[in-house]
């Protein structure tokens, strides 16, 4: 699950109600000065390639008009937009930084220069603008003012609950989904991040009776299906079920074959039910894919490294743990698993 909140329908739908009365009815200009015709004419211009998504154009036609005209609303506005959404596509780049830095600016000098067009888009984006900064109370500050404005918007809730959860204030994220929930029952990332919620509280049979409900619903072979299977085979496994927790990933498998996240615990759950002929396959099949994260390398070295040590392999044991702890150094099982191999191996210095 993406914890990325694209706001893309708002941003991209950009139309002339959107912008400032004077701009929308530059056509009747009487009396406007050529600058300002000019400006106009480009905020169309902008308008355009921000309806196509094609971010650079609007931004470079948006900071051309600003440097001449540092105080112009709509531009300041369009700057804000087009940078938030190349960010949002850019997330893990270097870029998306910038990007998201842009956005911020330009919103909040919008804000300054026409705090009379504030509307809660503009602060649900300052508000992820500032959590990938890891500002997280401004971030809250922000979602909850944007909540305020508009307490039924589903956006907003999310955005909320996504603050208040990086600030650890569990009640108020479990709260924010809930709402979110009751207003767009359908959206999967928000039963998601409830689900999530539910279980950080300790809720989970809350937490499955959500889940179960909300896939049956789904139509056959949906994404969201496979989505929302991973959250209930978390489910399933922190209640000490992974029998049910394997039947889980066996289903969704059937719909998503070659999902990253579903081959990695699917080898590591079959590993842990005894199975490692299957668990083995899972973890060489995962190990070819791409996308992969330092959580899924290491969790495929450990797996297969207990597979060789349970076989007496511990020569091939100690590399593919050694590779794990290597990708992550505070894991504690791999630390375990090499301690044993190492010490079977006559290497008894090495494993204290």
């Amino acid at each position: 699950m993406t914890q990325i909140l694209l706001l893309s329908t708002w941003l991209l739908a950009s139309s002339a109600s959107a912008l400032s009365l004077e701009s929308a009815l530059f056509n009747s200009g009487t009396g406007q000065n050529t600058t300002r015709r000019g400006d106009d004419i480009s905020i169309r211009e902008a308008e355009l390639n921000l309806r196509r998504g094609n971010f650079a154009a609007t931004a470079r036609i948006c900071r051309a008009i600003l440097k001449s005209n540092p105080q112009q609303a709509d531009a300041l506005l369009m700057l804000g937009k087009a940078s938030f959404s190349a960010a949002e596509k850019l997330v893990g780049a270097p870029a998306a930084i910038q990007a998201y830095a842009e956005a911020e600016r330009s919103f909040l000098k919008f804000l300054r220069v026409a705090p009379d067009r504030s509307e809660t888009r503009i602060l649900q984006s300052l508000a992820i603008c500032a959590s990938r900064r890891d500002a997280h109370s401004v971030a809250l500050h922000r979602a909850r003012k944007a909540v305020e404005m508009e307490p039924s918007n589903p956006l907003a809730l999310r955005v909320l609950g996504e603050s208040a959860r990086a600030l650890g204030l569990d009640e108020e994220a479990l709260d924010s989904f809930q709402k979110a929930h009751n207003i767009r029952p359908g959206d999967i990332d928000v039963v998601h991040l409830l689900a999530l919620a539910l279980q950080k509280m300790e809720r989970p049979a809350a937490a499955r009776q959500l889940l179960e409900t909300t896939i049956a619903g789904l139509p056959p072979r949906s994404p969201g299906t496979v989505q929302l299977s991973l959250v209930l085979f978390k489910v399933h496994l922190n209640t000490n079920h992974p029998q049910l927790a394997q039947t889980v990933l066996e289903q969704a498998a059937l719909i998503a074959p070659d999902h990253l996240a579903l081959n990695v615990e699917m080898c590591a759950n079959l590993y842990r039910l005894g199975d490692h002929s299957r668990a083995r396959i899972y973890a060489d099949k995962a190990r070819t894919q791409s996308g992969q994260t330092r959580i899924s390398r290491t969790i495929i070295a450990r797996v297969l490294g207990q597979i060789h040590a349970h076989q007496g392999n511990h020569a091939e044991a100690i590399v593919e743990l050694k590779r794990a702890i290597s990708t992550q150094p505070d894991d504690l099982a791999s630390l375990q698993s090499l301690a044993g191999s190492l010490r079977r191996s006559g290497e008894e210095q090495e494993a204290r």
